[in-house]
């Protein structure tokens, strides 16, 4: 028998069932990983699997649970962030300084932004950039005034990333995210969220490690290439497997 979407607990009831055992962090960091390996079209396999080695069975249904519950939330609300608030109140505790800008006052700063930059914007040309991201509201606020725009966000907490990868690939937002400590400069990790402009499905590509500290490129780069009206993977990238959300027997 199929769930009714209507059924759904919120996907932070389903995380709480696993973290028990493995850790609230630990579970709420993997479930992220996981979503961003499958948003990645099989070309992380190897860390999917690394990650969910750890669970049973059941466990991973309720990671698939928590995961249908989060696309019907983003789906009734589009544009609007779904982790901040679980973060907040289960994860930051107020003890280490992680704190989101709230949604409303968000909302009004990219208003406010939109009327100060007018007629001078053009579709496409603009790159909206948030240098400490967190889980990404502000890009998502910005998204609300203008989808067309190119959204980046940095971050020095990887968790935070991952959050904002999520938040941009499932609104179908183009944009780039990146791991970083914005006062040294020093930078991890780097992903493109590209919706391809074909088949209008948004896809993680995670930057080659030897490139992530050459000077930010454009999607395009990344973008697949269409060839005799067929969309052909992007040159080095191994063919898109079949993802399973269980371990191999």
């Amino acid at each position: 028998m199929k769930s009714n979407p209507n059924d759904l607990k919120p996907f932070g009831k389903y995380l709480e069932g696993i973290s028990r055992p493995h850790g609230r962090a630990k579970v709420f960091d993997d479930f992220l990983q996981i979503i961003v390996c499958c948003l990645s079209m099989g070309r992380k396999e190897e860390l999917y699997f690394k990650t969910i080695k750890p669970y049973s069975r059941e466990e991973l249904e309720l990671f698939s649970q928590a995961f249908a519950s989060l696309i019907v939330q983003m789906d009734r609300k589009p544009l609007e962030d779904p982790f901040g608030d679980y973060f907040e109140e289960f994860l930051s505790n107020s003890s280490n300084g992680q704190f989101f800008t709230p949604s409303p006052v968000a909302e009004l700063m990219a208003q406010l932004t939109v009327r100060q930059v007018g007629e001078k914007r053009k579709d496409g040309d603009t790159r909206v950039c948030d240098s400490c991201c967190g889980s990404g509201r502000l890009l998502l606020a910005a998204a609300q005034q203008d989808r067309k725009q190119f959204f980046v966000g940095t971050d020095i907490s990887y968790t935070c990333c991952l959050m904002t990868i999520i938040n941009l690939c499932l609104n179908s937002l183009n944009g780039e995210v990146i791991h970083m400590n914005a006062l040294s400069d020093s930078c991890w990790h780097r992903w493109c969220i590209i919706v391809d402009s074909v088949t209008k499905i948004p896809t993680v590509y995670e930057v080659e490690e030897e490139k992530i500290n050459q000077p930010p490129t454009c999607a395009d780069d990344l973008k697949p290439m269409p060839v005799m009206g067929l969309v052909q993977p992007v040159k080095n990238i191994p063919p898109v497997n079949f993802v399973r959300f269980s371990p191999k027997k």
